[in-house]
């Protein structure tokens, strides 16, 4: 899932189905059938795809976007996704951030501004996730365990933590933009 709990509390405010560029027919499906059934909680639902900064991954929104009627367009969320961390700049300067824009202005949905930004904490095989279970848990490690820890581990512990902290944050900002 792009956007975990262990990043953040959810917004009350909206329900969110996340899914890639390729699945976003099936969700509007299962949104135009959650619709028929309760017509406030559709009104409510975001679809969230994530966009690489990439030729491949905008013109697969663009195709995704021509598929799409409509009435479901704004519903959809576009957040950048595995974005260098100080790299949004570069990106908002690029051609596919370029492409990006003019289908979010052409088709109405929304393109979040926060980038997903790439942390190798965020891969479940890394060590330190691993061995604490959630983003969550290595945000919120308390400097009596960091100092505790053998001398050799100490810088790459407060990195992980400051990192992991920093993703933290950047999560809650998207939901945030999500939910807008």
């Amino acid at each position: 899932m792009l956007l975990s709990p262990t990043c953040s509390q959810q917004p009350r405010s909206a329900a969110v189905i996340d899914v890639g560029v390729g699945d976003v027919l099936d969700a509007i499906d299962a949104l135009q059938l959650i619709s028929r059934q309760d017509a406030a909680i559709a009104q409510r639902l975001r679809i969230v795809t994530p966009l690489l900064a990439d030729r491949k991954s905008v013109q697969g929104l663009a195709w995704l976007m021509g598929q799409l009627p409509p009435k479901p367009r704004p519903a959809v969320r576009v957040i950048w996704n595995r974005i260098p961390a100080g790299a949004e700049d570069a990106l908002r300067s690029s051609d596919p951030c370029r492409v990006a824009r003019g289908l979010e202005r052409q088709h109405k949905f929304r393109l979040c501004g926060p980038a997903l930004h790439e942390s190798p904490l965020l891969d479940p095989a890394h060590p330190l996730l691993s061995e604490r279970g959630t983003l969550e848990a290595i945000a919120s490690m308390p400097d009596a365990e960091i100092r505790s820890a053998p001398l050799a581990e100490m810088p790459a512990l407060l990195a992980a933590r400051d990192q992991a902290q920093a993703a933290r944050a950047n999560c809650q900002q998207i939901l945030v933009a999500i939910d807008e």
